[in-house]
């Protein structure tokens, strides 16, 4: 298991980034417009509370790497979750994958649930 810090951070951060690009080339592969996206008030929501809630923390000078961590929980399970539950009904990599495998494959792979699960520690 993680322990949370800079490890936990940096693992977080790579994440974040891999995320960024298998959604990127999503977009490109589909001709989406990125910038044109209109989030939900939902998702806005919170997208601002996680910012917030970084923001807080880096100005505080007792600021935690562990509230920011908490604060990410709720998306990382629920990616967890979904990510699982489609590669066990045959979304994932094979011969039945569907458009969204590389997502599933993503989601569902033991080190995002590890990652995950080290949130909730």
């Amino acid at each position: 298991m993680i322990e949370y810090g800079k490890e936990t951070f940096s693992v977080l951060a790579a994440g974040v980034l891999s995320e960024q690009k298998l959604h990127e080339a999503y977009a490109k592969k589909w001709d989406v417009d990125l910038s044109l996206a209109n989030p939900s008030p939902a998702t806005l929501e919170y997208v601002n509370f996680l910012a917030e809630t970084t923001e807080a923390q880096s100005r505080s000078p007792d600021g935690k790497i562990s509230v920011i961590c908490a604060a990410m929980v709720p998306c990382m399970r629920l990616y967890a979750f979904l990510g699982k539950s489609l590669s066990q009904a045959g979304f994932g990599s094979g011969s039945a994958a569907g458009p969204y495998h590389e997502w599933v494959d993503t989601y569902s792979a033991a080190d995002f649930e590890e990652l995950a699960a080290s949130l909730e520690a």
